[in-house]
């Protein structure tokens, strides 16, 4: 039996075996820092933690090597997953740079907004056949691609946590974007997925600063960015809202009084949106939302009506499957099944081992409910993050909830 399912597997079924021991050894000693932690937070009042420049950045480029650590290493190990939607892009994108060209081969990508494989979007493409040019075509350049994009959300977490709040709560932000299992997996595998985060945090640093530097400058490059996201995986098409509430946050929080180059930050913005609308329409296959089955509007929806009772039906129906596959249970299947090997049951979120619990591992996910609710003490002030946990939320409701579309909830 051993030599049929190959010792790869077998490593990856011995690491699975020995996470469920790790957690429970890891746990108490754990437990004890939390409350050290919280015990002196709570006697030091609300006081923030003062950093300077050299402290930041040096904490700042240990995220970031971390973050390069956890995307890179043993990419061409056995136990790496290949996905064949962003392994594709290899083969495709290679040939399309032979028979059109770069430049050719983006300006037919840009009349389209129905984007399903990473070579289907200008964007991703464009990105992809860089490194490609650069590095040459292999099985695990997916896989550099992705930690590009992941190592570039980890920067713009940092870069937008300390604009919106503090440097602390940047770098907090940037290491928990790190670290966490869901954004290493897809930045892993390559793909679609990843890139829609990095855009989505891009649009809303931008924006802030748009806002708050009353940059007639950076309010048009946020639109124009707001209305690039729709060449992403489509979760990413909570950008333009997002990016209009960091705008007009940016606007709130900047130094005296809006003035004339204020009060035209938003509008700007708004008009560079159109008017990459208007163009997009004109140029080729254009619609605000994906019409792949089993999405909204792909139902039969004759009416916007019918298409807004569809939704909530939907919504109804697969909310308690989205919080309960992302903060509980169902996080993966036992592998021993794929070779007939007795398979262990699937376990919630206080079972020992890496195949128990939701998406989330249980100790951010805690943090993060308190961080919400830390949020509605202030909601106009905390808006961003507030909309993006709900669209985060959403967005996997309104389908059928997968691992790849808790991306932007699980930045939230």
């Amino acid at each position: 039996m051993q030599e049929e399912i190959g010792p790869g597997a077998i490593a990856a079924l011995r690491w699975i075996d020995a996470s469920a021991t790790i957690d429970i050894h890891l746990g108490p000693p754990l437990a004890i820092l939390a409350g050290i932690a919280l015990v002196r937070g709570l006697r030091r009042g609300r006081t923030v933690a003062q950093l300077g420049a050299r402290e930041e950045t040096t904490l700042l480029a240990i995220v970031i090597l971390i973050a390069l650590g956890l995307r890179l290493i043993a990419l061409d190990a056995p136990q790496q997953p290949r996905f064949y939607f962003s392994e594709s892009t290899v083969q495709v994108a290679g040939r399309m740079l032979d028979d059109a060209g770069f430049l050719a081969s983006v300006r037919r990508l840009a009349t389209n907004t129905q984007v399903a494989w990473a070579q289907e979007s200008p964007v991703l493409f464009g990105v992809h056949a860089a490194f490609q040019h650069l590095l040459g075509p292999f099985a695990g350049l997916p896989g550099v691609v992705g930690a590009a994009w992941g190592v570039t959300t980890s920067l713009l977490a940092w870069a937008a946590g300390r604009a919106i709040v503090s440097p602390g709560f940047g770098l907090a932000f940037a290491a928990l974007v790190t670290i966490a299992p869901l954004q290493v997996t897809w930045a892993r595998i390559g793909g679609l997925q990843i890139p829609a985060v990095t855009h989505t945090l891009l649009v809303v640093w931008v924006a802030f600063a748009a806002g708050r530097r009353r940059s007639l400058l950076l309010s048009v490059l946020s639109g124009l960015l707001a209305f690039a996201s729709l060449w992403h995986y489509f979760p990413a098409r909570i950008a333009p809202l997002l990016g209009a509430v960091a705008l007009v946050s940016g606007l709130t929080r900047g130094p005296g009084r809006l003035g004339r180059r204020g009060w035209l930050c938003a509008p700007l913005a708004g008009l560079a949106c159109e008017a990459a609308a208007w163009a997009a329409y004109h140029a080729g296959d254009f619609t605000l939302w994906p019409r792949y089955p089993g999405y909204l509007g792909t139902r039969g929806e004759a009416t916007m009506l019918a298409a807004l009772e569809g939704a909530w039906e939907t919504v109804v129906r697969e909310l308690p499957h989205t919080l309960s596959r992302y903060f509980w249970t169902a996080r993966a299947a036992d592998p021993r099944a794929l070779w007939g090997l007795p398979a262990a049951p699937v376990g919630g979120g206080l079972d020992p081992g890496l195949l128990h619990g939701g998406l989330v591992l249980l100790p951010i996910a805690l943090l993060g409910v308190l961080g919400m609710l830390a949020c509605l003490r202030h909601p106009w002030r905390n808006a961003i993050w507030l909309l993006l946990a709900a669209g985060g939320l959403l967005l996997p409701a309104l389908s059928t909830p997968s691992a790849r579309r808790f991306v932007l909830l699980d930045l939230a």
